[in-house]
């Protein structure tokens, strides 16, 4: 199987005219990127939720509150 970044490669060997595929490709990496980061930190966001809740929980017993839903702050 080939992979994106032998394409690329096979590209950079074309030389000049094929810069405006190279740059496309380089643009979608870019955007598969952005959105592995927004995902990762979607997951950051509802880990540091469940710490502060889970300290809360600790600091604080109320063992009839079980909600764990991530919340805006």
């Amino acid at each position: 199987m080939v992979t994106r970044e032998e394409d690329y490669h096979k590209l950079a060997e074309g030389g000049t005219t094929s810069i405006p595929q190279r740059i496309s490709m380089l643009v979608e990496h870019k955007k598969n990127i952005q959105n592995e980061i927004d995902r990762l930190l979607e997951t950051q966001r509802i880990i540091d939720y469940k710490i502060d809740h889970y300290n809360d929980i600790f600091l604080h017993p109320d063992l009839t509150d079980t909600a764990c839903d991530p919340v805006d702050k």
